[in-house]
């Protein structure tokens, strides 16, 4: 496994893509049988650092005609926000986003989680080899694609997936995994 792949400004902080993020909060690059493994560190920036949770679930963005343009520029955090608020604001159902807020599995607790960005998405992909690897170690499935994108048009709708922010149908199904940020 590459361990020289991004790390911390603070020489005593060494986390790195690809490393276990445990229920207590702790890291390590090596499976430790006594500890319960939250996620899989898949970003690190000098602020903090992104993993993506154990599970994921194949569940559509919106099943009932729920329709939002997400300002690209907007943390996956607040990405989620926003599409929470506005389904419940329009009586619509958000199920990718609901899954990911309402997530709480593995010591990360219920808002802790979130659908990434497309910037996040494509940062975490830079990793993804790595990231692989550690969630084939606990058999987790894996992520295999990216999607960017597009604009969009009368049929589709703005979609926050595991894949980002992207346009599809609505009743598309898409793998959805929720991920964390963690500041330093």
């Amino acid at each position: 496994m590459d361990k020289t792949i991004l790390q911390t400004k603070n020489p005593n902080c060494k986390i790195a893509a690809g490393m276990f993020l445990y229920s207590d909060g702790s890291t390590s690059f090596e499976r430790k049988e006594d500890k319960e493994i939250s996620a899989i560190v898949a970003l690190v920036s000098d602020k903090g650092f992104w993993s993506v949770c154990t599970d994921q679930h194949r569940l559509p963005w919106a099943s009932n005609n729920l329709r939002l343009v997400i300002p690209p520029q907007l943390s996956g955090q607040e990405a989620t926000q926003i599409l929470l608020k506005e389904a419940e604001k329009h009586s619509g159902r958000a199920e990718a986003a609901s899954y990911c807020f309402n997530y709480h599995q593995n010591g990360i607790k219920a808002g802790q989680a979130f659908l990434p960005s497309i910037e996040e998405t494509i940062a975490i992909f830079g990793n993804i080899k790595v990231v692989n690897q550690s969630l084939e170690q606990i058999k987790a499935p894996l992520i295999k694609s990216i999607v960017s994108a597009t604009a969009p048009c009368e049929d589709c709708v703005c979609c926050c997936s595991i894949h980002g922010i992207r346009y599809t149908e609505q009743t598309a199904l898409n793998d959805v995994r929720p991920v964390l940020f963690t500041a330093f």
